[in-house]
């Protein structure tokens, strides 16, 4: 059963970000956002780790997946600001 308060909107719920790692032609490994379906995202390409185990975040990532961004779109890590 769900309640819910006379004049106060229901909180939405926020569809998940589904993620997916692939690997790239180059041998690396990418963590990219998808759809339901399994299909990326527009601008849905998240990290890139490198086969020398360099990590490297993708710039122009989606602001509509919900994460916290850099101002070149990339997602801020740790202790950034």
């Amino acid at each position: 059963m769900k309640l819910e308060i006379y004049g106060k909107p229901a909180p939405k719920e926020e569809p998940p970000v589904r993620l997916r790692l692939v690997r790239a032609l180059d041998g690396a490994i990418m963590l990219e956002a998808v759809d339901e379906g399994g299909s990326r995202v527009f601008a849905g390409n998240l990290l890139y780790f490198s086969e020398t185990g360099r990590i490297i975040r993708q710039r122009g990532v989606s602001p509509d997946l919900g994460f916290d961004l850099d101002e070149q779109g990339c997602i801020k890590m740790g202790d950034e600001e």
